[in-house]
């Protein structure tokens, strides 16, 4: 996201492109091509169910195969770039901006591509996962101090006419007014993580995953792409706040 904050409550950042099965090729050749000073590489492989359906008898027949897995972490194993034959991602549990992510993307997504010569991805994805926490949070109605009032209406009513939550999750899947080409997966709510008992913890979460659902052009379409994704992650988490977190984020 592109709104500058002096910290955030970001858990976690997936930047994920899928394509077509590939042969992934020599994983010794992309380490050429990418920083290995001061990044870890590794190989790794796991198994793969895959189901077809046999006319004869009626049945899924079951197979096995292995996927084998390129990764790369760097020195504080806070960003994961990881690649297979069907996709590549970078992964971050310590996000600190776009600037970042582009620089990282440049280096082992565009070399991967490039390498593969991938010039069509079938989808993109981009994730931020907001975990929201706050020592003044006491009760359920503390969250609207921080929270969009929409947001938590459903849960302020059960609270008051059911009972006590154990456990608030909601999912919404829409298209932004100005793109139709652009998906968001929004989950927001309090997960609970002691679930089934009373929830004690105070965080909440802002899940926002936008994705594409048409192939994009890697040459022409991805930068573009990635910043229409980030602008309407932007625009959801913007939608969701207060103006106390928006200073709390900025002390």
């Amino acid at each position: 996201m592109n709104t500058t904050y002096k910290s955030n409550y970001l858990k976690q950042v997936i930047y994920r492109l899928d394509f077509p099965k590939i042969d992934i090729g020599s994983f010794d050749d992309f380490k050429k091509k990418s920083d290995n000073q001061k990044h870890n590489y590794s190989l790794d492989s796991q198994k793969r169910d895959n189901f077809t359906f046999n006319v004869t008898t009626a049945e899924l027949d079951k197979t096995q195969d292995s996927v084998v897995i390129w990764r790369v972490n760097d020195e504080q194993m806070s960003m994961k770039f990881e690649a297979t034959n069907e996709y590549c991602l970078l992964e971050y549990t310590q996000y600190v901006d776009s600037t970042r992510l582009k620089k990282d993307a440049e280096m082992f997504i565009l070399n991967f591509l490039k390498m593969h010569n991938i010039e069509e991805v079938s989808r993109i994805g981009l994730r931020y996962i907001n975990q929201i926490m706050s020592p003044s949070i006491k009760k359920f109605s503390d969250w609207s101090k921080y929270i969009a009032s929409d947001l938590l209406n459903g849960s302020l009513y059960i609270q008051g006419r059911l009972g006590a939550p154990l456990r608030y999750l909601n999912q919404i899947e829409l298209n932004p007014k100005d793109n139709s080409l652009v998906s968001v997966s929004f989950k927001y709510g309090i997960w609970n993580d002691k679930y089934p008992s009373p929830i004690t913890s105070a965080d909440y979460i802002l899940d926002i995953d936008c994705f594409t659902r048409s192939p994009i052009l890697v040459n022409n379409d991805l930068e573009t792409t990635y910043a229409d994704l980030n602008s309407a992650a932007e625009i959801v988490f913007e939608a969701s706040i207060q103006e106390s977190l928006r200073k709390e984020m900025n002390k």
